[in-house]
């Protein structure tokens, strides 16, 4: 309806929860005062007291310990959401560090809530939810494996993680949703602008081809 707000038109995905949390995160990249991977900056938020982090006195940062009531995996998750939504990057081939996007930046000038992974909706939390009234479907299992093999190609192209392209979740949200245009790939969390820009067009083609093969197997089908 007109009256919704974006969340509803996220590629169908059922509710879509926001939350401060991802903002410290952003903070605490931006505090870092040197760049670190997705893995210890999860363990910084969680203020695990590793002799790897008091040793370099990430203890002492504002940020330390700022999310401590999450898991490890929520806050990886959280970590995934925002560099596929661009408001990090990773960088640093098979051991990238995640550094803060000019997207981040305004992020953090703004000071609003940001959406969680469905990981990290688990948590109690006072946060805005928008339902959306239709089920979710099951991820296309056939055009999953062609949107994981086109990630392998990737990772082997760019000798760079599989997760600075996409985590498992947003292909199997493009699996489920099978977005036909770019205005409808960009719905998808964790696709922001920056990896539209660069995927959207192949990812756009795979899924255009599965669904054009299907049409004709339903018409042989049908004959």
């Amino acid at each position: 309806p007109p009256s919704c707000c974006d969340n509803c038109f996220r590629a169908g995905i059922g509710v879509e929860t926001t939350s401060h949390e991802p903002l410290e995160i952003l903070r605490c990249v931006q505090q870092l005062p040197r760049e670190v991977g997705r893995k210890k900056l999860a363990a910084i938020l969680r203020g695990t007291k590793e002799k790897s982090l008091i040793e370099r006195d990430y203890h002492l940062l504002p940020a330390f310990g700022k999310i401590k009531n999450r898991s490890g995996k929520a806050l990886l998750a959280m970590v995934d959401r925002l560099l596929g939504d661009g408001y990090l990057q990773a960088d640093g081939g098979l051991y990238p560090v995640v550094t803060l996007t000019p997207l981040g930046r305004q992020a953090v000038a703004r000071g609003e809530a940001l959406p969680l992974p469905p990981e990290a909706t688990d948590h109690k939390l006072q946060v805005a939810k928008v339902p959306v009234d239709q089920p979710e479907p099951d991820p296309d299992a056939v055009l999953l494996a062609a949107l994981k093999e086109y990630r392998s190609y990737l990772v082997q192209e760019h000798k760079m993680a599989a997760f600075v392209f996409f985590q498992n979740r947003v292909l199997a949200e493009i699996a489920r949703a099978k977005p036909d245009t770019l205005a409808k790939m960009s719905r998808i969390p964790g696709i922001g602008p920056k990896k539209l820009a660069a995927y959207g067009a192949e990812l756009l083609a795979i899924v255009q081809k599965h669904l054009s093969l299907s049409e004709d197997e339903q018409k042989n089908t049908k004959t």
